[in-house]
């Protein structure tokens, strides 16, 4: 084992060693220096002459001159070389460290000089298979419906946001279809990519048996005017990709085709006859949904077991791995949200008003959604930062702090490659029913605690019928919610969702039934929120209007009330005067009256929804 003392100066003595051993050209020192900055920023680097190879195969097997010649360009060049069966000087091809060095090297020049780089990124460089589809001439694309489609490039590195996906054009046959496919990845906003990307082998087969179909029906199969689907075309087209297939599979797969199919009509790649169209309708046969959820024992001796597992494990990061799927699995016990948004938490996701703390971050069907979580979370959100605290300092040494991977919550190491790397939601719902399985416990995996969550909802927090709350609590649609679990303390999720005990404000105003059709616009007040039932109000210079005995509102002021209580609590967290925060805090207070108010009006709450006032 390496020296931990080797000095700066024997590092960068090897490393120049090497390279005047290795390379057949005068290499200028400002790439000596990047290497040496590098190699010392690089922990994960041995210090010995095997780790300062890779530069000198580097130089050797392309002429690098400054720093500029590195680029998207070359970061194809060096992965290409990196992943094929290159023979380097030293007889044979780069090893796994080698391999690794050369994405972090890569991480460490985006990240330091981000002006040499148009397309690459750092999810590109860590991208499970990279140098898979580097070697098989994968290009990087990113997204941007303002630019053309890449028309040129025929396998994309495609990125969607912060989204990657492999896409393989050339296996659709015919040209026309295989651009018109493009375009729709592109250009097309009527389903997210992720959903086109599940369904993408299912659209490739389906063009290719269009195209089968067109060539043995058609002489002419270029010309767009001949390439007409008609009942015939689309009944054959339906058979074959429905056949054996479940129903909720094959609903989905017709749904999809149907959309890209009219897309292409849309930028006239072909025609279709109206009444074929109508037959690529299914009947949506739905799965059931597993409801199933662990009981409270169960979830107990699962995490007791994780416990066990922890306290025995002798490998230091197998150990921090098995913590933070522990503490991913709590916050999904725990809070609104799902798996995914976990594992894709970052650091400065954590908010707080006050004592109150949130995360605000991406959910499943929106982004910057806000989720609120109680005192312990906050504690298990401290406690990752301490036990990740090492791979963290290892990240910013090779990243700026916009673009690390240290800037992720659940970072841990991995066992091969010594790589760091997301938690991931896979590996942690094998986990649970691994666990699941040795305890005799059905193994329902994360589901099975994300269902747990909404029971938790349902049976602890006990509210009446108030569906948009929990909404908002659950971050689920009100329907997926009802059909699939319960129903329900309006006081403990008003305290929740917005941080506010509610029945403390004495409301001089009134929350009516049904709005009145015959309020007048100049009336109407608070941004929308309600309207003045007075005909000469004289207060409104006095009072705020929700203090005042004369303001009315009903549920249709829903919106208006969730739209200033957002405003006010963006004003709260950037309010630096104390005095002018607590009065914004009073303020956001009597919104929140108001709103749960309308919530129980609209439920059949209070006089069980006569056409009365209520106050």
């Amino acid at each position: 084992m390496d020296n931990p003392k080797t000095s700066k100066l024997e590092k960068s003595s090897k490393i120049r060693k090497s390279i005047d051993r290795n390379v057949p050209y005068n290499v200028p020192g400002e790439l000596i220096e990047l290497f040496e900055n590098f190699f010392e920023s690089n922990f994960r680097a041995p210090s010995n002459e095997k780790g300062t190879t890779l530069f000198a195969i580097l130089l050797n097997h392309r002429k690098v001159s400054s720093i500029d010649d590195f680029s998207d360009e070359t970061f194809y060049i060096d992965f290409k070389m990196a992943s094929s069966e290159f023979i380097s000087f030293r007889g044979k091809s780069l090893t796994g460290q080698e391999k690794s060095m050369l994405k972090n090297l890569y991480s460490y020049l985006l990240s330091n000089y981000p002006n040499n780089f148009e397309t690459l990124t750092l999810n590109v460089i860590n991208h499970n298979n990279t140098f898979r589809l580097i070697n098989e001439n994968y290009k990087i694309v990113k997204r941007n419906i303002f630019d053309e489609v890449p028309m040129d490039l025929d396998k994309w590195i495609y990125l969607d946001n912060k989204n990657i996906y492999n896409i393989d054009f050339t296996l659709v046959e015919q040209e026309k279809m295989r651009n018109g496919l493009k375009s729709y990845f592109w250009y097309d906003t009527s389903s997210k990519t992720d959903s086109k990307y599940q369904a993408l082998h299912v659209l490739i087969k389906a063009l290719n048996l269009l195209s089968d179909n067109f060539q043995n029906s058609q002489k002419n199969q270029n010309n767009e005017n001949n390439q007409k689907l008609g009942v015939r075309e689309i009944t054959f087209l339906k058979e074959q990709i429905t056949n054996g297939k479940k129903s909720q599979s094959a609903f989905i797969y017709i749904s999809h085709i149907k959309s890209m199919l009219l897309y292409f009509e849309e930028i006239n790649i072909l025609k279709i006859n109206k009444t074929a169209l109508n037959l690529l309708k299914m009947n949506n046969v739905k799965s059931k949904p597993l409801t199933k959820y662990y009981s409270k024992d169960e979830m107990e001796s699962i995490l007791k077991c994780f416990n066990e597992k922890i306290q025995k494990e002798d490998n230091e990061n197998i150990k921090v791995l098995t913590q933070l799927q522990l503490i991913a699995t709590l916050y999904v016990l725990n809070t609104a949200m799902r798996l995914e948004t976990v594992c894709n938490l970052k650091i400065g996701d954590l908010n707080h008003v006050d004592n109150n703390y949130f995360y605000v971050a991406n959910g499943k069907n929106e982004e910057k959604v806000k989720y609120n979580i109680s005192p312990g979370i906050k504690k298990l959100h401290d406690e990752v930062l301490k036990i990740t605290a090492q791979y963290r300092n290892e990240a910013e040494t090779l990243n700026s702090l916009k673009n690390s991977i240290g800037d992720y919550l659940f970072l841990y190491k991995r066992k091969r490659g010594n790589n760091l790397s997301l938690l991931n939601k896979r590996d942690l719902n094998y986990k649970i029913k691994e666990i699941s399985t040795e305890l005799g416990i059905e193994p329902l995996g994360i589901t099975g605690v994300r269902n747990r969550f909404m029971n938790n909802i349902i049976y602890n927090i006990n509210t009446g019928n108030n569906g948009a709350i929990i909404q908002a609590l659950s971050k689920h649609s009100i329907n997926v919610h009802y059909n699939h679990y319960f129903e329900n303390n309006i006081k403990e999720i008003a305290l929740q969702l917005y941080g506010v005990t509610i029945g403390e404000a004495d409301l001089k105003g009134m929350v009516l039934e049904k709005p009145n059709i015959d309020v007048k616009k100049k009336d109407i007040v608070m941004n929308g929120r309600g309207y003045c039932s007075s005909d000469t109000c004289n207060e409104n210079n006095v009072l705020d209007c929700l203090m005042c005995r004369y303001f009315r509102c009903t549920p249709a002021n829903i919106p208006y009330f969730k739209n200033e209580i957002e405003l006010l609590e963006k004003e709260i967290s950037e309010e630096p005067i104390s005095h002018e925060r607590e009065f914004k805090i009073a303020r956001k207070k009597l919104n929140v009256e108001y709103l749960f108010r309308c919530y129980e009006i609209q439920n059949g709450g209070l006089k069980n929804g006569t056409n009365e006032e209520h106050n």
